[in-house]
């Protein structure tokens, strides 16, 4: 879908006039994600008469019937469920109502141009909101990060290196230290600040990798580590995923910890 799309003037004075098309008929529904519901419905309809219908080699067609085998399908649920991490709620009685109504050539409360403005409306506000909450986040996360390190470095056997890391030397290992262009071979669990653990290697199943690939932490403590060392590292944000976070279990400034075990360097 281009870029979205109409400020309605008022959502609430739509509210008669769209009762026939779904709008505003359901009393659980949110006014404004019903007019969203719709505008959607709409404008994946009239991609479906654009890229498909048309390409069609018949003089006519049941959409009643296409729309019918549409908001049956896996392919409606997958799309409707996809566009909801978006969009938020999307009522798929409404959105179907006018992907039909579309199809069929009747009458629609909004332009292309209008649903456009309106979904594109919603994306932008969805992502300021999103934004907000995770730069509150971020900045939670730096500060008890940086509390946390800076009482760590106080602590026995705790190394701060230049760049901000810190780690500490469970085990001495006696090999070879590898190079940022090396694989390796390690075990490894990690935590964030709380104890939660969100990635680890499982019993005989060690991890190898590419010591380059890695976060800057991982590749700067590896380079220092010989071959059968087993280390706690204490790596702040910056040195592993940073403001961005690390998918759904790594926030945004998070400090991490690991327990990372150095078993070889694979040739």
């Amino acid at each position: 879908m281009k870029k979205l799309f109409l400020g309605l003037a008022s959502v609430a004075t739509l509210a008669t006039a769209c009762q026939s098309d779904g709008i505003g008929t359901n009393p659980s529904h949110d006014l404004k994600q019903d007019s969203i519901s719709y505008a959607l419905g709409s404008l994946v309809g009239k991609g479906v008469e654009m890229q498909f219908l048309s390409q069609l080699p018949f003089d006519t067609i049941n959409t009643k019937a296409l729309a019918a085998v549409f908001a049956n399908s896996k392919l409606s649920e997958n799309y409707i469920n996809g566009v909801k991490m978006q969009l938020d709620t999307i009522y798929t009685d409404v959105f179907m109502t006018a992907f039909s109504k579309q199809l069929s050539g009747e009458k629609m409360l909004f332009t292309p141009e209008e649903a456009e403005k309106l979904l594109n409306d919603k994306v932008a506000a969805k992502r300021a909101e999103e934004k907000k909450v995770n730069d509150a986040l971020a900045a939670k996360n730096l500060a008890e990060g940086q509390a946390f390190l800076a009482d760590n470095a106080a602590k026995e056997g705790v190394t701060t290196t230049e760049s901000g890391l810190q780690y500490k030397v469970i085990t001495k290992g006696n090999g070879a230290v590898p190079k940022s262009t090396d694989r390796v071979k390690c075990n490894y669990r990690g935590t964030l600040l709380n104890g939660d653990v969100f990635d680890e290697t499982k019993d005989g199943e060690p991890a190898t990798f590419a010591v380059g690939g890695l976060i800057k932490g991982w590749q700067e403590a590896l380079q220092m580590m010989p071959v059968g060392s087993k280390w706690e590292l204490y790596i702040p944000a910056e040195l592993a995923y940073g403001e961005r976070g690390g998918g759904a279990k790594i926030g945004p400034n998070a400090t991490l910890i690991f327990t990372l075990e150095l078993l070889e360097i694979v040739k």
